[in-house]
């Protein structure tokens, strides 16, 4: 996924997980087609757990607000006059809206 690089996070765990690799593994000690082929799956794997972190972040934080959001609405079933409440039910619902727009986006 090309987009993923264009996030500094992923960009600077592959440049360190490379760094690491090429440190770890001279290339005169093996042949250039295994070192090569090596160094292609490491990025394999640094881009699959960058991802598969970053999603389960997002999920994490989706769900997060979508429990705030239940939990605001039965506070305004209780209390329907209070503005603070109202407010905080809004502002959160944006939040959400804005991941799940960022989502499709990507």
């Amino acid at each position: 996924n090309p987009q993923i690089l264009k996030e500094k996070e992923c960009v600077e765990k592959i440049k360190k997980g490379m760094e690491f690799f090429f440190k770890e593994n001279i290339v005169g000690q093996t042949s250039v087609q295994n070192t090569w082929d090596a160094a292609r799956a490491v990025l394999r794997g640094l881009v699959t757990a960058y991802t598969i972190k970053r999603n389960r972040e997002r999920w994490q934080n989706q769900n997060k607000l979508q429990e705030e959001i239940k939990d605001l609405e039965k506070r305004l079933q209780i209390k329907p006059q209070d503005e603070r409440i109202k407010n905080e039910l809004i502002l959160t619902k944006h939040k959400l809206n804005i991941i799940n727009q960022e989502e499709r986006v990507k």
